[in-house]
């Protein structure tokens, strides 16, 4: 069992749905900004939680006039959200597809796996780095070198 935390300065979230691979979750949390929406869909994968409604953007996805508080469904793959939200302020349902999530062996985010991820991990490990809390426990420790040498060896 882990803790998914919540988006910062929260107290809440719930967990909707968790991907076929068990690499992501999504759900809604509080806490994040702009304080004047109350709940925010969110990502969860091993490097963290993230708000879709500021992740997605950065993928090219145009949300003008949406704001996402419920992401209640991903598929197998990662490759798709859906979530039920306001539009303009009327409330609709909502499907993001053709997305990828980053792969976790990349550590370096050059794009392959290759031993570069190693030492940049190994690099971010002894520095303490937040980036090195591999499992996401809230701590640097060993363990976090043990899941991330799985990880790599799996590949993407």
């Amino acid at each position: 069992m882990q803790d998914l935390g919540t988006l910062p300065g929260g107290s809440y979230s719930a967990g909707y749905s968790i991907s076929g691979d068990g690499q992501a979750v999504v759900g809604t949390s509080d806490g994040a900004t702009p304080v004047y929406f109350a709940y925010h869909a969110y990502m969860w994968t091993f490097a963290g939680m993230i708000d879709l409604n500021t992740y997605l953007p950065s993928l090219g996805v145009n949300l003008t006039g949406w704001h996402l508080t419920d992401a209640y469904g991903i598929s197998r793959d990662r490759s798709a959200i859906i979530g039920i939200d306001g539009f303009n302020a009327v409330t609709r349902g909502w499907v993001v597809t053709g997305l990828s999530t980053p792969c976790r062996a990349d550590f370096n985010s050059s794009g392959t796996v290759s031993p570069d991820d190693i030492f940049a991990f190994l690099n971010a490990w002894f520095a303490l780095e937040p980036s090195a809390d591999f499992n996401a426990n809230g701590s640097v420790s060993a363990q976090d070198i043990f899941d991330f040498i799985n990880f790599w060896f799996i590949g993407c």
